[in-house]
């Protein structure tokens, strides 16, 4: 059995809200096959999240993030993209050796100066 998730919003009425998604099955050689129309936003998003694994379900480790939670692609993965990883990863390593790195140029601009 297999799904097939379709969004459209382009023609609902203010009661279709309040209604819940629209259901189709056809048969096929392999098998039944659902195709499950979601007619809002909400509708979309509680029927991915009613069929993802939960342990894929994660918060991005970037406490600034702009859009926290994610569908983890990986079982390691801690950030919702590479924007945020990046970032992180930048902040830990100017935290870690930003004050040695600014020494060294300071003293290379010195030396090239005199």
């Amino acid at each position: 059995m297999s799904r097939q998730y379709v969004y459209n919003d382009t023609n609902y009425e203010e009661e279709d809200i309040w209604q819940g998604p629209e259901t189709v099955w056809e048969p096929t050689r392999e098998g039944p096959v659902g195709e499950i129309t979601a007619f809002t936003t909400w509708q979309y998003l509680c029927l991915l999240m009613t069929f993802e694994k939960w342990s894929n379900l994660r918060k991005c480790e970037n406490p600034e993030c702009a859009a926290p939670y994610f569908i983890a692609r990986r079982k390691d993965q801690m950030f919702c993209g590479e924007d945020c990883a990046h970032l992180i990863a930048a902040r830990r390593w100017w935290a870690r050796s930003g004050i040695k790195w600014r020494r060294k140029r300071r003293l290379q601009k010195q030396k090239r100066r005199h």
